[in-house]
């Protein structure tokens, strides 16, 4: 594992999630995230074996990563879930 890295876009988009959507049946559910800020460290893939997006399709196999991160964990809460409508 690197050092602690920048953010980038993607990481903010990845990590910095406010709230968490689902649907059961034709209702839309949301849950409010609560966290700290993740902690990312720089990470080098040396090898890649990928079992899991071909059984989706051999166009959809990965053939590497644009970009990496890791952290090693972090403590995450959900709000209860509440009913919403999406227009």
């Amino acid at each position: 594992m690197g050092e602690v890295k920048q953010k980038s876009a993607f990481d903010l988009w990845a990590t910095e999630c406010k709230a968490l959507l689902t649907k059961r049946g034709n209702t839309t559910y949301m849950g409010h995230v609560e966290h700290l800020p993740w902690t990312l460290k720089s990470l080098e893939v040396k090898e890649l074996t990928d079992h899991f997006s071909t059984l989706i399709g051999e166009h959809f196999k990965m053939k590497g990563f644009i970009e990496t991160s890791y952290s090693k964990n972090l403590d995450v809460r959900f709000r209860p879930f509440k009913r919403v409508q999406i227009h």
